[in-house]
């Protein structure tokens, strides 16, 4: 913005002149900078030099380049961001100038608060699913524990509402007919894309399984009556050993194959590494808990990254994303060189596509900062583990039946002692073991997987929430009051979805 006063030239009679002055003008005008470059390959270095090359001329879509040989040369300029006046920010701030921006701000931080309703509501009914279910079948003189980690597929109406049993055999035993959804429990169970976990109880170690034989009763209402089984994982509590069993398939009448009846053999290494199984499991787990804008929704129960914290760090990376791509918006020009590529309507040039890969690369660590902040911080109150809880469940059940073997190394009631033998031909009992030293060698592993660890930072929970959200939604207002920026709203929109968040899961997952 410029004013002065200038002369006004009139013509009279020849070799007359009377010069008179403009009250003055008003004119609006825009600047811009650049660096340009000229380049050529050398061989024998195997990089760009500019040694020999100078530029003649440039503009932001034509350079001119002068070289005193004759090589493999081209041409590029870096563009620089803008810059932030803070004067002119202030001067100009007013709501009526910068609409589209204000309109922005507040609707994307209304759907913040309404997202933050809907992501407090589901974390409160994700508590409800998680932790261990005693089988509702264990009997309590039963003394040999196993887990069981049932995953029912993804797919629409994968759950059931059918009454599901099975059994399982190893070398040394074949488990009872059992049941899985008939425990009393408010939370709902092979519901779909559900990992539910249960504790199962025999009589004597099963030994090494070979198979799982899985039906139900066809005895859900509609579409809950088909169910589909992903997998199964049963784990031996005492020994540690884990067993996979590989389904994907349909227990269905109106699906598949029409059979509600499988029987399914222990997965074996090369299973455990077919890639359809290995790519279906990595696609689930990345889209469910990696990924942040969509693990809002689908959020496994289990992880102790909540909704509100994912949909929270959802917003900061947004506006941090909207921050950066305003640095650089109307930088690049909209005819390029050369070098671009022309799809219908649409061209990309290479200056834009350095842009963006600039800008990913701001965006990139606080991303990983704020996921891992979350991620690996401690919880406000240790709280008791699933796996305690279920076997206190069963440790008192068995207690209140009060049908534990007679025997002199069982204690009081309090102390829930039981015995168990690990050799399947000997039918004595030479190993006696107690849920209370159990649950403490449980504890004790826990503790021997944290060695070595380093103490982390402690910071309060929202802090992180406070300095990313509020912090760039006030330099957000800033820079984006500078440039008029409309298209940038564009920009932001696919980037940090579509780009962003998938090499993100790539390079966590390597």
């Amino acid at each position: 913005m410029c004013k002065k006063s200038i002369p006004a030239l009139r013509t009279l009679p020849p070799g007359t002149f009377i010069y008179s002055f403009a009250t003055g003008f008003n004119e609006s005008y825009s600047f811009s900078s650049f660096v340009s470059s000229c380049l050529f390959f050398n061989k024998e270095t195997l990089s760009w030099s500019s040694e020999g090359c100078r530029v003649v001329g440039a503009n932001t879509t034509i350079t001119t380049c002068a070289c005193n040989h004759l090589t493999s040369f081209g041409s590029g300029f870096f563009v620089a961001p803008n810059a932030i006046d803070f004067s002119y920010v202030f001067a100009n701030a007013g709501f009526l100038d910068n609409l589209t921006i204000y309109l922005t701000l507040i609707i994307s931080l209304a759907l913040y608060f309404i997202g933050l309703v809907y992501a407090r509501i589901k974390d409160r009914r994700d508590v409800e699913k998680v932790g261990v279910i005693p089988l509702a079948d264990n009997e309590p003189s039963d003394q040999y524990l196993y887990v069981l980690i049932v995953h029912t597929g993804h797919i629409p109406n994968a759950g059931t509402k059918s009454k599901v049993q099975f059994l399982i055999a190893g070398d040394w035993e074949e488990s009872d007919v059992r049941t899985l959804n008939e425990a009393e429990t408010s939370r709902p169970l092979l519901t779909r894309g559900s990992v539910d976990h249960y504790l199962m109880a025999t009589s004597r170690p099963l030994g090494p399984l070979h198979y799982l034989r899985i039906w139900h009763d066809n005895g859900g209402k509609g579409r809950s009556s088909s169910w589909f089984l992903g997998y199964m994982v049963v784990r031996d509590i005492q020994t540690g050993e884990q067993f996979q069993f590989i389904c994907n398939q349909w227990l269905a009448v109106e699906e598949g194959d029409g059979l509600i009846d499988r029987l399914v053999a222990v997965a074996g290494e090369e299973q455990l590494r077919d890639l359809s199984h290995v790519f279906t499991h990595s696609v689930d787990k990345s889209m469910a808990d990696d990924h942040l804008w969509f693990s809002v929704f689908l959020r496994p129960p289990r992880s102790r990254f909540t909704r509100v914290q994912r949909l929270s760090s959802c917003m900061a990376l947004l506006y941090l994303s909207m921050l950066v791509n305003a640095m650089f918006y109307q930088k690049v020009p909209e005819d390029g060189a050369g070098g671009g590529l022309r799809l219908g309507p649409v061209s990309i040039s290479p200056q834009a596509l350095g842009i963006g890969f600039i800008s990913n690369l701001i965006v990139f660590p606080p991303s990983f900062a704020i996921v891992f902040f979350f991620r690996k911080s401690r919880p406000r109150k240790v709280k008791e583990s699933r796996l305690q809880i279920a076997l206190r469940k069963q440790r008192e059940s068995a207690v209140s039946q009060a049908v534990w073997p007679s025997s002199p190394d069982v204690e009081s009631e309090g102390s829930g002692n039981f015995s168990y033998s690990l050799d399947p031909k000997s039918t004595t009992l030479n190993s006696t073991v107690s849920l209370k030293e159990l649950i403490a060698q449980q504890e004790k592993d826990k503790d021997k997987n944290k060695v070595g660890r380093r103490r982390k930072l402690s910071l309060p929970w929202w802090f992180v929430l406070v300095a990313c959200t509020g912090g760039l939604y006030w330099w957000l207002v800033l820079v984006a009051c500078t440039g008029g920026l409309y298209w940038w709203l564009v920009l932001v929109a696919c980037t940090g979805v579509l780009f962003t968040q998938p090499v993100k899961i790539y390079l966590m997952s390597n």
